[in-house]
């Protein structure tokens, strides 16, 4: 069907023909839109009146004003500099129209104007087939999510390169995209990536972003290059790295290249470094950089630290941030997980506490742990007697270069609970890999504290209680964990471990919301067998 539209901002006076179009497209949302409850001229006026949208377009028919699709866009609460794509509909009549694709367009190319970093959406499994379409808009899958994509066109085209290239082509027609229903689970130089290209004759522009730093980290068009490179993406702290700057001048004349590189409050580096680099020549130039042994490890839904590049390419100046997940030298688990359940006052739990050594190089060293009142630990080093074992407070271990150590204990306790232990680890710093611990065996380093939790499940019944992070509720069966910050559950299956289902607050839908409970603090509270949790 041949329709004439265009796509206009939202206006009070379209209210009617709004609700009209909410009334006839509920059937294609999931349990109705808008609770089910139709729409008249003044509910619509109220409806939007409430909305927090930075935002909202609609296309709106040539000949009788029929509205034919929504889209509407918010800012996060917890990152203020991206978007999100909160409402898209397109009437059912006019699906196939290419009504959806003009909305993302503008889309893309409001949240540009609104200098917004990045926007994003979610979707639900049953609308696979508008990925494609999402895809062709610049919008990336983020792996081991439920549908939830991400866009830097905004950011893009807000660097010269990219304003310049835009200026004399259409961003959509000359992109180029791999429109596979699938995760963009893509590396760049070892580094988590999406690869943006566009094409127009002999003229291009690839723009690569890194994922942890949620920036770019190299552009190239056909006259030069410039990237940002990690040696190792998840570096150990307290460890020497560096970092790598990619350059090429693909043009006969040579080119000036200035950058100048700072970390964050975890990355020490500042280096400055000017060149002119000759025609048809390749360089990459390293600078060392240190990361203090006190930076703590994050999880991966926590921002990453960044080092952040001002690079001039003759007359073009482009700003390039490069992701670290920093990882700690050793870090500490208790195995299984999933431990017995709690049968009788005294019973003996066998138990280990796994140790990874994420250096190059093999280490020995003692543990020390302090458990919650109303847990005991005792050590089972086999190499010990009965008697040394009850003086020693120490567990000892050895690990080769970037392998696991086990130190096998037992826990005792007077009744279930999630109980909490505090781990310790001091090690050698041997760089010859001569082991020990101290003396000739190298300077003797402490890890920081890593706070371990033990769940004793009563047999039969089930256990909720307070963990650093989480709210968890257990039963023999099944584990139940409630992130503190956003609102990010997971439920796993206690005996093999494996991950059953995950769910964020704001992949609840459709309609997807941001999620709110990223930015507000979320009190969880434990009762004997659930968790209740508000903000």
């Amino acid at each position: 069907m041949m329709i004439n539209y265009k796509v206009i901002p939202y206006d009070p006076k379209y209210a009617a023909q709004l609700a009209v179009m909410w009334n006839e497209s509920m059937g294609a949302w999931p349990f109705g839109f808008g609770g089910g409850i139709p729409f008249n001229e003044q509910r619509m006026l109220d409806w939007m009146k409430e909305t927090a949208a930075i935002s909202i377009e609609l296309a709106l028919s040539d000949d009788d004003n029929t509205i034919l699709g929504y889209c509407e866009m918010v800012r996060y609460e917890k990152e203020p500099e991206a978007a999100y794509i909160s409402l898209l509909n397109v009437h059912p009549d006019f699906h196939g129209c290419k009504v959806g694709k003009a909305l993302l367009k503008k889309a893309v190319e409001r949240a540009t104007q609104l200098q917004v970093r990045r926007l994003d959406l979610n979707t639900w499994p049953a609308n696979m087939k508008a990925v494609p379409l999402y895809k062709k808009t610049g919008f990336f899958w983020v792996p081991e999510t439920t549908v939830y994509m991400q866009n830097y066109i905004p950011l893009i085209a807000q660097q010269g390169p990219a304003r310049d290239f835009f200026a004399r082509h259409d961003w959509y027609d000359t992109y180029e995209r791999c429109l596979e229903v699938r995760e963009d689970d893509e590396k760049w130089h070892g580094m988590k990536a999406f690869q943006y290209t566009w094409r127009a004759g002999s003229e291009f522009l690839r723009v690569v972003v890194d994922r942890e730093a949620k920036a770019i980290t190299a552009i190239e068009n056909e006259r030069w290059s410039v990237g940002s490179t990690i040696s190792d993406a998840a570096p150990v702290a307290g460890m020497d790295h560096q970092v790598c700057w990619l350059l090429e001048n693909k043009a006969e004349q040579e080119v000036p290249i200035y950058l100048k590189a700072s970390g964050d409050e975890a990355v020490k580096l500042n280096a400055e470094f000017q060149q002119k680099l000759q025609g048809k020549t390749a360089l990459e130039h390293r600078c060392d950089l240190k990361i203090g042994a006190e930076v703590p490890q994050k999880d991966k839904d926590e921002a990453a630290n960044r080092i952040k590049t001002i690079a001039v390419v003759g007359t073009e100046a482009i700003v390039l941030e490069t992701g670290i997940r920093v990882r700690q030298p050793l870090t500490i688990d208790l195995y299984p997980g999933a431990l017995p359940p709690f049968v009788a006052k005294g019973q003996k739990i066998k138990a280990y506490i796994r140790l990874k050594n994420n250096l190059d190089r093999p280490i020995a060293g003692r543990l020390q742990i302090t458990p919650s009142p109303g847990l005991t630990v005792a050590y089972q080093d086999q190499n010990q007697d009965q008697a040394h074992q009850d003086r020693d407070q120490n567990g000892h271990f050895s690990a080769d270069a970037r392998h696991y150590a086990g130190i096998p204990i037992t826990l005792s306790c007077d009744q279930p609970g999630v109980y909490h232990l505090d781990a310790l680890a001091f090690y050698n710093d041997d760089e010859s890999g001569s082991g020990g611990v101290g003396g000739d065996g190298g300077r003797e380093r402490c890890s920081r504290i890593q706070p371990l939790t033990a769940v004793i499940v009563p047999l039969g019944g089930s256990i909720a209680g307070i963990t650093e992070k989480d709210g968890v509720l257990e039963n023999e069966a099944l584990c139940l964990k409630l992130r503190k910050h956003g609102g990010h559950f997971t439920i796993i299956d206690r005996m093999t471990g494996e991950l059953i289902g995950a769910q964020d607050i704001e992949s609840l839908g459709p309609p997807f919301w941001p999620n709110e409970f990223e930015a507000l603090p979320m009190t969880i509270e434990a009762r004997t067998d659930a968790l209740v949790a508000s903000v």
